[in-house]
């Protein structure tokens, strides 16, 4: 039986859906009883609770071999950071309260930098505090979401552009979702780790903006230019957006920081492992449905 979080969302549910496809038991944690409904129809079972309690949370750990957890995302969160502390504080708890065999944590690249990366420094902070616990834990430091490149679907598909925050000649490691959850329900599956272990996440290979750029044109058929957004306009144009003013000043930093090359992964014992979605079939499965119908001759 495995314990999974998040399944609303993108990673959570690829990991739910992995387990069960090869056979597995799971059950999953959600907060409206609703929510789980559609998985409890395939076979699943339901915990219902709050990540915030660790009580729930350990109930919900009772008979359970391995567990994916994450912090969920909360873009209008007014402290993101002690916000995040406050779910690793609860699965610290209720795991030394109920201890499993394995937990797989999602994590970031460049996790291991204590500050200057914006809201990845959650993950910094959320490793250090659980690997106090004597439950293996297996952190996901996954790249650079390709997910965060749709939030500029409207000026790609009304105008052709492609809004940057960051550097767009810089490299850079980018991952889907979907390779994600497969990669966590992997390590879930396979042997228990002795001891905590690190897992550097990414694509078959880097990408830069430009490459997006390309990618998004590709797909709808249509040049696609770049606009730089100048690193002192970034808060502003996120808030715009309708980001919280606490996470639009984290992505900020995050911003900055990937221009100037900071995320990077540790390297050393990490293990490196490479989804199989490249940006292109990413983009095309996305935003297939924004391309214009080819005419025929």
């Amino acid at each position: 039986m495995y314990l999974i979080t998040g399944v609303t969302g993108n990673t959570g549910r690829v990991v739910a859906e992995q387990l069960l496809s090869k056979g597995e038991k799971i059950r999953v944690f959600v907060r409206d009883a609703a929510k789980g409904e559609i998985w409890k129809a395939r076979g699943a079972e339901v915990a219902v609770g709050s990540l915030e309690d660790a009580k729930t949370l350990a109930a919900a750990l009772i008979g359970v071999k391995g567990a994916y957890l994450l912090i969920p995302p909360d873009m209008q969160a007014k402290d993101t950071l002690a916000r995040a502390a406050g779910y690793v504080a609860t699965f610290k708890t209720a795991l030394e309260q109920q201890p499993v065999a394995h937990v797989v944590y999602l994590s970031s690249i460049a996790a291991q930098l204590p500050g200057g990366t914006g809201p990845v420094v959650m993950h910094f902070h959320g490793e250090a505090v659980l690997r106090q616990l004597k439950t293996p834990v297996t952190f996901v430091r996954a790249s650079y979401f390709m997910e965060n490149l749709l939030a500029f679907t409207t000026p790609l598909t009304t105008a052709g552009v492609l809004p940057a925050l960051f550097d767009p000649e810089r490299t850079l490691d980018m991952v889907a979702t979907v390779d994600i959850g497969r990669a966590a329900a992997d390590s879930l599956l396979g042997p228990t780790p002795k001891q905590h272990e690190v897992i550097e996440l990414s694509g078959p290979t880097p990408y830069t903006l430009q490459d997006a750029a390309a990618a998004f044109g590709a797909t709808l058929h249509r040049d696609v230019t770049i606009s730089r957004v100048p690193a002192e306009a970034v808060t502003g144009m996120l808030v715009q957006a309708g980001i919280g003013a606490d996470m639009a000043g984290l992505y900020s930093e995050m911003s900055a920081a990937v221009s100037a090359g900071v995320f990077q992964y540790e390297g050393g014992s990490a293990k490196r492992v490479h989804g199989s979605t490249t940006l292109q079939a990413f983009i095309e499965a996305a935003l297939g449905s924004h391309a214009p119908e080819k005419q025929s001759a």
